[in-house]
């Protein structure tokens, strides 16, 4: 190699050599290289640990009790919960609904003609059917609709069991879907628990067999 040659490659080592030099004093101006090193390390190793106990903490669903300072958990039986919280200020338990495609039917009381001038007492038949979502058809008097006001109040495609329930009442019939014997016999229906507390605003505490789900 030329001395021409090695002189130039001996310039740009020195040229980058004080880039880097220049770089290093631009980023950390006050702190020198030895000092500031262990100190980003040290907050990487602070970081990674934040995060890691973060990822592989288990969730925490602590709830207070309506009536004091007390937390319970989700999972918790009815007994741990009666023994944090207190005894109820009333209390219930029922089957929770099977969620099982079905129809009900309604003979609802209807004013028919029945001669020039006159009417007599009748009835009209109103069938809702659902699905585990919600009801899927209305039928009055075997024609198909997306909406009736029949109950009295509006009863629509979508709407619950509840809403229809409120709506209509008690069905007179019921119709459920068979289950085929080849398949899964159905689970039974879930007991649901509910604990009330006289509080502002009035609490409750809902146990699906026997243990707390949430608070409402």
């Amino acid at each position: 190699m030329s001395s021409s040659h090695k002189n130039a490659l001996s310039r740009q080592r020195s040229y980058l050599l004080s880039c880097q030099r220049k770089l290093a004093s631009s980023a950390f101006p006050r702190t020198p290289k030895k000092h500031w090193m262990p100190a980003c390390a040290g907050m990487t190793r602070i970081i990674f640990t934040t995060i890691t106990t973060l990822l592989l903490s288990p969730p925490c669903f602590a709830i207070f009790c309506p009536t004091n300072f007390n937390s319970i958990d989700v999972g918790d039986t009815i007994d741990r919960a009666q023994q944090a919280c207190g005894k109820p200020d009333g209390q219930r338990t029922y089957n929770a609904e099977e969620n099982t495609p079905q129809e009900w039917s309604y003979f609802l009381s209807q004013a028919v003609p029945a001669s020039i001038g006159m009417t007599s007492q009748g009835t009209l038949k109103t069938s809702v059917a659902f699905d585990e979502k919600g009801v899927v058809n209305i039928s009055v008097n075997g024609i198909g609709v997306s909406t009736t006001a029949i109950c009295g109040s509006t009863v629509q495609l979508g709407d619950s069991k509840e809403k229809v329930k409120a709506a209509c009442g008690d069905p007179s019939f019921i119709n459920k879907s068979n289950v085929s014997p080849s398949s899964t016999p159905p689970k039974p229906p879930s007991k649901i628990t509910e604990f009330f507390y006289s509080t502002t605003p009035p609490t409750i505490l809902v146990f699906v067999d026997g243990k707390f789900t949430e608070r409402k």
